[in-house]
């Protein structure tokens, strides 16, 4: 996400003009080799065998910590020995909202298994019990590979720019490989069990983010309006629920296991939009505008009655809205 936020801070300071852009462009300058370095990365040590698809070692990584997407990678983890620790995440949430302290222990698990090895990337691949190419962020790095691109032929910089576009396409094409011919959408891979993950999630229409086929994103739109996600009779507003909720891993309440996030819907919809899809986006746009009137600024949504979860007046809800409302 790096990149794609960099973007918006110049082009907001471009819009403010004088001394606000002037140091903005600076620090692009200044800091470009670190955005590359950064890709380069991601590219190498999270993508040894060049496929096209982010392995990540924690579902912290991905964002969506206990997604049902992950439930069959965690259910293979088995911890140890841990210290006493507190859990902050409660302070914010019912614990009902939240991950369960099963599940917690293995996310600690896996980050002393990291910590005992140094993180090093190569040794880590070797020691932890969780490994999975994550479709949703090698979707967000095909996107955010094309945005550094773009920066770097602003900067002149036209062998970074190529590098990127090729990062660009490589991850498009990874995230193409996992679509399922039956249902439409794209799956992680188990790489511990040499599976394919296939749970109905947000993270199956990673291909709406980086796809330039038509006849996928077309595809893909027809699943996402129907019955199993935006048409779903259950659902009070029509935006983009974490898991199915016709899928048996649904919990409207629990975390990514069902709540609506409006920062993946604002972030769907911004992606969609940068492909020329302008009826998706507005429609989005209207069904938030709708679900953010409550003024509540919610962390996340219950799906069917609207009601907020998590932490109130979250920050990024807040600058989603912003966002929403902003039409320059």
């Amino acid at each position: 996400m790096h990149a794609i936020a960099l973007r918006f801070i110049i082009e907001a300071a471009r819009h403010a003009g004088g001394e606000v852009q002037e140091d903005a462009e600076r620090f692009l300058r200044e800091t470009f080799d670190r955005w590359i370095g950064w890709h380069r990365w991601l590219a190498t040590a999270r993508d040894p065998g060049g496929v096209g698809l982010l392995e990540i070692h924690h579902g912290w990584e991905s964002g969506m910590d206990n997604s049902p997407r992950f439930d069959r990678p965690y259910s293979r983890v088995e911890p140890g020995e841990l210290a006493p620790y507190e859990r902050a995440d409660l302070k914010h949430a019912d614990a009902s909202e939240r991950p369960s302290q099963q599940e917690y222990d293995r996310y600690l698990w896996l980050v002393q298994q990291m910590a005992e090895v140094r993180f090093d990337d190569d040794r880590v691949r070797q020691v932890v019990d969780f490994r999975v190419h994550d479709v949703f962020m090698s979707g967000i790095m095909s996107i955010a590979c094309e945005v550094l691109g773009e920066l770097a032929d602003e900067l002149g910089r036209g062998d970074d720019a190529r590098e990127q576009r090729d990062l660009a396409l490589r991850f498009a094409e990874g995230v193409a490989s996992t679509i399922d011919g039956g249902t439409g959408l794209a799956r992680d891979f188990d790489v511990r069990a040499g599976e394919w993950v296939a749970t109905e999630t947000i993270a199956g229409f990673a291909p709406l983010l980086c796809s330039a086929d038509g006849a996928v994103r077309r595809r893909q739109w027809q699943i996402l309006r129907g019955e199993r996600w935006l048409a779903h009779p259950a659902l009070r507003f029509a935006l983009i629920p974490s898991t199915s909720p016709a899928s048996e891993a649904y919990r409207p309440r629990t975390y990514w296991r069902g709540p609506v996030w409006p920062v993946m819907n604002w972030f769907v919809a911004w992606a969609c939009q940068g492909h020329g899809e302008q009826e998706a986006y507005e429609a989005l746009r209207h069904q938030s505008l709708a679900q953010l009137a409550d003024l509540n600024f919610g962390e996340y949504y219950e799906p069917s009655t609207g009601e907020p979860l998590g932490s109130i007046r979250q920050s990024w809800t807040a600058a989603v809205a912003l966002l929403w409302l902003d039409r320059r």
